[in-house]
């Protein structure tokens, strides 16, 4: 989208919202998230608030006429006392772990807190690792019983980190997918098979 694309999706998501967030100002975050700050009595309060709000968002938008499905991950954080900024912080990291878990929306913990930054440990590791050879490969010959032979090997990543120890694939390649560095990792792939291939 344009910027006249993007203010006519945000427009159309604050009206939307405004029905449930009611007086209360919505901002837009540095990061394109939207963000509110509502009393509620406790968290299951604030769960089924942010259940109710994901449902205004799942008919479809058109900015400059065109169709966009809007695919909510609602972030909340409950706090007693006034921190705003460190509360929006907190909201948008609920978010994100909901949207990368599939959910619709997630409550704030220090748990998702912890899980982001050894997120970030892993993204500013990656380069430096691939550089070092920290990540290497590992090579599973498939064999063929129609052809009688060898017709092939699957390519296994593994990543020794000098801070985290070994990182198995199923823990650092859905980081990187997620982040959009999973290109990095499969160039360095094909040029570490090339040479084999000679």
């Amino acid at each position: 989208l344009g910027d006249s694309g993007k203010a006519q999706l945000y427009g159309a998501l604050a009206r939307r919202l405004r029905g449930a967030v009611g007086d209360a100002a919505i901002y837009l975050t540095d990061n394109g998230s939207l963000a509110w700050c509502m009393p509620f009595e406790n968290a299951a309060d604030a769960s089924e608030f942010a259940m109710a709000t994901s449902s205004l968002l799942v008919s479809p938008i058109h900015p400059d006429d065109r169709p966009m499905i809007v695919r909510p991950a609602i972030g909340v954080e409950c706090v007693s006392g006034s921190r705003p900024r460190e509360t929006i912080q907190h909201a948008v990291l609920a978010a994100n772990a909901a949207a990368a878990s599939g959910h619709k929306w997630k409550l704030y913990s220090q748990s998702i807190a912890d899980q982001s930054g050894h997120d970030q440990h892993i993204l500013a590791s990656v380069d430096d690792a691939i550089a070092n050879g920290d990540i290497h490969f590992l090579f599973q010959p498939k064999y063929s019983f129609k052809l009688q032979g060898f017709c092939g090997a699957e390519a296994l990543a593994r990543w020794r980190h000098p801070d985290l120890g070994s990182i198995p694939p199923d823990e650092f390649i859905p980081v990187l997918e997620r982040h959009g560095r999973l290109t990095d990792l499969t160039l360095h792939s094909l040029a570490t098979i090339e040479p084999l291939l000679r």
